[in-house]
């Protein structure tokens, strides 16, 4: 791909490719173990009941994403055991028992109202996302009229309580954005916030002047050597300080480059605290690593995992390690829950400019005719995961990434022994 340092640096990765998002999570994230989450609710004073309100509204929402996870996976399975009558059902129920909370309080009923707005219409669209994406399946057949029922049913219940306006409602970009706004305000407590910060900046301070003292140093004696050749000011000694100066601007910042890259491996680039958005109080201390390695520092496992690969793919590679140490500091979480989850996503979208479209053609015979086909150049990424909790031992994993430069092909999960 001809990536390295010195075409996309660690930092233009890190700002431009890797986002992450941390959420409070808990083991009982299925619809069956939502059951106990009501009961509290209209215990909770003015204060505390939007944030408990939310907190039940991303164990649902979750929770429903996992059932449809599950359901998917059945039907591509083709499993008996698919159970979309028993989806239906539960979700059905769900939002039934959800909507016996409703609060007579006028404030409380305006928190509820805008997350019984949000949870019709994901429900409704989670479902008709499934008829859409497999209408030929004989499975769903029996099932799709009572999906369809349903999702009428949630859209007319939307309409009674005019929880959108009929403009909102016909224009699907309007509806969309208003439905994510919503659901980043129920996220509000749920999701953790973050504050980065870059290290190392006094280090970097002292390396740059370390790298100016070496460079002046050498400057310094090649003045004096000057000096001594033209014990007279002649051009001939004019032009040679120039020249010595001028080497002095043409290295300065290579030195102090290469003396910042030694003082700086193995450390960590930046730290990052996550702050609970309703307490301010700071949950997890985080430390972050992202450096380009070369063979002979990539660890010995990775080695051993990358060394099963195909004999053609175990050519000259450019290796990028990214790490992640988490220390939770907080000892109270919200009620219900267990741990906090973080989803990062890796972007390849910086990458893209340094990979080929490609222009080769394959030539094939057929009846005595030549077929000529176009041949689109693909690109591998080996993705090695190793992933530690406390004092348990490192877990690996290994995925393949195929893209081109129009999309991600494939990601599949290679066995490792």
């Amino acid at each position: 791909m001809r990536i390295g340092p010195k075409t996309l640096s660690e930092e233009q990765i890190f700002y431009r490719s890797i986002r992450s998002k941390r959420f409070y999570s808990s083991d009982e994230q299925h619809i069956v173990n939502l059951e106990g989450q009501f009961e509290t609710l209209k215990k909770r004073i003015n204060d505390d009941y939007r944030l408990h309100l939310n907190l039940i509204i991303y164990q649902i929402t979750t929770a429903i994403e996992n059932d449809i996870t599950d359901f998917y996976q059945a039907l591509a399975a083709e499993s008996d055991k698919a159970g979309e009558k028993q989806l239906l059902d539960s979700t059905k129920h769900l939002l039934a028992q959800f909507r016996t909370l409703r609060p007579d309080d006028e404030r409380r009923n305006s928190y509820f109202a805008q997350a019984d707005n949000y949870l019709s219409w994901f429900c409704e669209q989670l479902f008709l996302k499934v008829i859409s994406e497999h209408n030929d399946s004989a499975m769903l057949l029996k099932m799709r009229s009572k999906i369809l029922a349903f999702c009428a049913q949630e859209a007319e219940y939307r309409a009674e309580l005019k929880y959108n306006t009929k403009k909102t409602i016909k224009n699907p970009n309007r509806i969309s954005n208003k439905m994510i706004l919503i659901r980043r305000v129920l996220q509000q407590g749920v999701e953790l916030k973050e504050e980065l910060k870059v290290l190392g900046s006094g280090l970097k301070r002292i390396t740059t002047g370390t790298a100016m003292a070496l460079v002046m140093l050498f400057i310094t004696v090649l003045a004096l050597q000057a000096k001594d050749e033209f014990s007279n000011l002649t051009i001939a000694f004019v032009i040679s300080m120039a020249l010595i100066y001028g080497l002095r601007e043409i290295f300065k910042d290579d030195v102090k480059d290469v003396l910042w890259r030694s003082v700086q491996k193995g450390r960590p680039k930046w730290s990052r605290k996550l702050i609970d958005t309703t307490n301010k109080q700071v949950m997890v201390n985080e430390k972050i690593w992202l450096e380009y390695l070369r063979h002979n520092e990539v660890p010995d496992p990775v080695k051993t995992i990358l060394n099963m690969r195909h004999v053609q793919n175990r050519i000259e590679s450019q290796t990028l390690f990214y790490r992640l140490q988490s220390h939770v500091t907080a000892k109270d979480f919200p009620e219900g829950y267990q741990e906090i989850k973080e989803q990062i996503q890796f972007s390849f979208l910086p990458f893209i400019q340094y990979l080929h479209k490609g222009k080769a053609k394959l030539y094939s015979q057929s009846s005595g005719e030549i077929d000529v086909k176009p041949v689109e150049r693909r690109y591998q990424v080996n993705l090695i995961m190793a992933e530690k909790h406390h004092r348990s031992q490192k877990v690996y994993r290994r995925f393949k990434v195929t893209l081109n430069r129009e999309e991600i092909i494939s990601v599949t999960e290679a066995e490792i022994p």
